[in-house]
């Protein structure tokens, strides 16, 4: 990169510190370059092994790498969940809350049945 220094007067200082790689943005211009722009270049998640590979959810969305899956599992869930598409469900909601209570007003000792923990 034409505009990395190991001073700390670059556009993007990089420096090791307590056994950690650190790398600073000073200006707006590096922040766009890297983060807006090259974002899939640079993106990484972190691997949860526990809750990934041991419980399974290796598969689910928060927990996928910046790969095509990722990407693809995102458009879905944003065509399905996204702002817009959310209100169409308030109908919906209304319709099972109102059922929920009803419920709950006649057994409330099920509570946590009708909560499906």
């Amino acid at each position: 990169m034409p505009y990395v220094s190991t001073r700390a007067s670059g556009d993007i200082v990089y420096f090791r510190g307590a056994g950690r790689n650190v790398v600073v943005l000073n200006t707006p211009k590096a922040v766009s370059d890297l983060l807006d722009k090259r974002s899939a270049i640079y993106s990484e998640r972190p691997v949860l092994l526990f809750a990934g590979t041991i419980l399974g959810f290796d598969k689910a969305t928060a927990l996928l790498q910046h790969n095509k899956l990722h990407k693809r599992a995102r458009k879905y869930l944003s065509q399905t969940m996204g702002p817009g598409v959310v209100k169409r469900y308030w109908g919906l909601q209304q319709y099972e809350t109102a059922r929920f209570l009803q419920r709950l007003i006649h057994k409330p000792d099920t509570l946590l049945h009708q909560l499906r923990l």
